[in-house]
């Protein structure tokens, strides 16, 4: 799937919705590169855990990170109550739930 096609798939507000669904809670993961170098981004630059709350989310991260055009969204197998530091993801205590993990992706 050439990444035009990748776009236009993730610009579907459905897409958008169940991607946010799911996500909410969530460490993500957006996965994207070049030929033969893929990147995998799991924190902003300021160091905060990358994560979905709702569906402008989605597009707010597919257009920071663009220029890597991401391919795949992935979602942690746990839930946490909050997401606001690296810290949060290493206190077993902030994990809410864990549950099976499903793969979203355009490809």
């Amino acid at each position: 799937m050439n990444y035009e096609e990748i776009k236009k798939y993730y610009s579907s507000e459905l897409v958008k919705e169940e991607i946010a669904d799911y996500c909410k809670g969530r460490w993500v993961a957006i996965e994207g590169g070049f030929p033969n170098n893929r990147v995998f981004l799991r924190y902003r630059r300021d160091g905060r855990p990358l994560s979905i709350g709702n569906p402008s989310d989605v597009e707010g991260l597919l257009k920071q990170f663009r220029a890597l055009k991401p391919r795949t969204i992935y979602g942690s197998i746990n839930v946490y109550s909050k997401l606001f530091s690296k810290l949060d993801l290493d206190d077993p205590q902030n994990i809410a739930y864990t549950s099976p993990i499903w793969i979203l992706t355009a490809t």
